[in-house]
């Protein structure tokens, strides 16, 4: 197998960027669904079956996963300098054990293709306050100038449930919207 080979990619300057989970097929831009975290879209919303459909994130037992989107179908550089804020929609079941996972979500970038496994030690990441189980809650950052100044960045990544421990735990997402 060829040794991997660090690419910079074409850039892009989308002001339409999104995925509402509700199908695979629901998104611009950000349509490759990838990392050690699983989402599937078009899945049973948890409160109501005859809602829209939702993205079920399901954590893997490493102590360190999220799920990462990336622009589909031709992977590129994403600048964020059209967007003032990102939010997404999840929903966090009191059925998982929260110790030690915790009740945070993790909106992050990374620049997976020129630092391949290494990325992560140079991302950008917003965390939330604690989130409220067992119904919807909407969590939004407002995106900072290092998003902005950066010019490599080709992965958004969600993690849930925090890091350093191996629990296994079931979220719901829908509507990551840059805006």
């Amino acid at each position: 197998e060829p040794a991997w080979v660090p690419t910079d990619l074409p850039n892009i300057t989308p002001d339409v960027l999104y995925h509402t989970f509700e199908s695979v097929s629901s998104f611009v831009l950000l349509g490759e669904i990838g990392g050690a975290s699983i989402i599937t879209p078009g899945v049973d919303d948890p409160t109501d079956a005859s809602a829209t459909k939702v993205g079920k994130y399901e954590r893997i037992a490493n102590d360190y996963q999220e799920a990462q989107l990336f622009v589909s179908p031709d992977r590129k550089d994403i600048n964020f300098t059209e967007f003032t804020k990102v939010s997404i929609d999840v929903y966090l079941p009191s059925s998982n054990n929260y110790d030690p996972l915790t009740k945070k979500v993790i909106i992050g970038f990374g620049d997976e293709s020129e630092d391949g496994a290494n990325w992560w030690q140079n991302l950008i990441q917003y965390v939330s306050d604690d989130v409220a189980l067992d119904q919807w809650v909407t969590v939004s950052f407002d995106l900072t100038q290092a998003l902005y100044d950066r010019e490599d960045l080709d992965m958004v990544f969600i993690q849930i449930g925090g890091g350093g421990h191996s629990t296994t735990a079931t979220f719901y997402v829908r509507n990551l919207i840059f805006e």
